[in-house]
């Protein structure tokens, strides 16, 4: 499955081909929470990953503030018609 990581524990720019799926996070989970691997179903079982290749740092990134375009009293205060944000 597709899937997009956004941590401050990920290296920045870091992109991983390895196919993963859904049980992958469960066994993250259980992993975190020293669960043996498969209680929490079937999905678990059979996965074959946990996604500890994307939390590999072991202090967080620094937070970096990304500048609006607009301010937030301009959502506030907005009384136009709502538009679909992908209209195309």
């Amino acid at each position: 499955m597709p899937m997009i990581v956004v941590s401050a524990y990920t290296p920045q720019g870091f992109i991983d081909n390895t196919p993963q799926d859904f049980g992958s996070v469960l066994r993250m989970i259980e992993g975190i929470n020293n669960i043996p691997e498969g209680q929490l179903g079937f999905a678990d079982m059979r996965s074959a990953t946990d996604l500890q290749e994307y939390f590999t740092l072991t202090q967080p990134r620094t937070f970096t503030t990304i500048p609006a375009q607009k301010n937030a009293s301009y959502f506030l205060k907005s009384n136009g018609a709502s538009e679909d944000p992908d209209d195309d």
